[in-house]
């Protein structure tokens, strides 16, 4: 079973453009449809496309946890000695994750996998 619907639907257009069979992948969908299809003369193309999602769910893994930390954590602003200007406090812990989700997000965007999990909203909004 697919864990994320659009993976799904992604998976089913590659298996479509791959082998020129169209199938709908629902709850009636069962192993003699998937025997039908004779995916098995494709293997090539349909390990890649596998390969491909497994890729793509562990990047959306990553960036929900990623949209998980940022929510948690929010800045202090307070007002700058005696002027009407505030400054912001930044806590280690914010240090921190700005560091490590920096790091992970530059490494996400280098790889091949990255345009169909990018699609999703960004990560950062402000309110």
């Amino acid at each position: 079973m697919l864990l994320n619907f659009m993976l799904a639907e992604l998976i089913c257009a590659s298996f479509l453009q791959a082998t020129g069979k169209n199938f709908i992948m629902d709850s009636k969908f069962n192993l003699g449809n998937l025997l039908e299809l004779g995916l098995h003369n494709y293997v090539d193309a349909c390990s890649e496309i596998v390969d491909r999602a497994q890729k793509e769910l562990i990047i959306e893994k990553a960036l929900k946890k990623i949209d998980e930390t940022w929510s948690s954590l929010s800045l202090t602003f307070s007002p700058y000695q005696d002027t009407d200007n505030v400054q912001m406090t930044v806590e280690d812990s914010i240090t921190e994750a700005l560091e490590t989700d920096n790091l992970a997000l530059q490494t996400m965007s280098g790889g091949k996998y990255v345009q169909v999990s990018m699609r999703q909203q960004p990560v950062c909004s402000c309110a």
